[in-house]
């Protein structure tokens, strides 16, 4: 299928739900979790909250024989997959470059989000390998929300995994892939995370990502 079709599919992704906005809810829970102790600004936050629904933004430029193949990618698809932060990064840069890309706020936020995303705490991560604290925070956050919400959901190539198998995946990487104070908070919003599951992420019901919280009307 060509661009167009991969446009709308990622497009309706989302727009509809599902997994961009599940990120984007579990990344909210984190980040409202670190307000207080880090002295995080609102704005900081909502800018995470808005632009991790697009994380995968860079998907739209990988071909569907590849997003929905069954079975194990090949070397040569594997690496088609992991370049897709970078394609990312480079449409956000050129929607940043565009008109009215100077009223974006935070701006490095979305960039790094789009871009980091699947770096980890130990280096083991892509495309760049980077480690620990040279990884943004934002993108710190979304990656936990990200890889927490793959494991529990249902692929073309694997079922989902049992919630306790999950949150016992995310214990066990902390310090490893992930910041381990930000699994601490992520953890301690089990019970949020369970209802938000078995609401939305079994039935495959709408979620639609919500106003940030510190918008005012």
């Amino acid at each position: 299928t060509g661009p167009g079709s991969r446009h709308e599919r990622v497009t309706r992704e989302l727009q509809d739900g599902t997994h961009s906005a599940r990120v984007t809810q579990y990344s909210r829970m984190i980040a409202v979790a670190l307000v207080g102790p880090l002295e995080l600004a609102p704005e900081y936050v909502d800018a995470v909250c808005l632009y991790a629904s697009l994380h995968d933004i860079g998907e739209i430029d990988v071909s569907d024989r590849i997003l929905n193949k069954p079975g194990r990618l090949d070397p040569e698809q594997w690496d088609v997959i992991r370049d897709h932060p970078l394609r990312g990064r480079t449409m956000v840069d050129d929607l940043l470059a565009g008109p009215g890309g100077e009223d974006v706020a935070y701006p490095e936020v979305l960039r790094s989000i789009v871009e980091l995303h699947h770096e980890a705490l130990d280096g083991h991560g892509y495309p760049h390998g980077l480690r620990a604290e040279s990884i943004p925070l934002e993108a710190r956050i979304v990656t936990v929300a990200d890889v927490f919400d793959a494991l529990t959901s249902k692929r073309v190539y694997k079922p989902p995994m049992p919630m306790e198998k999950c949150f016992s995946i995310i214990r066990e990487e902390a310090g490893k892939a992930f910041d381990p104070a930000l699994v601490g908070h992520f953890l301690a919003a089990e019970k949020d995370i369970r209802t938000m599951y078995e609401t939305y992420a079994e039935k495959e019901n709408l979620i639609k990502p919500s106003k940030p919280i510190f918008i005012a009307d």
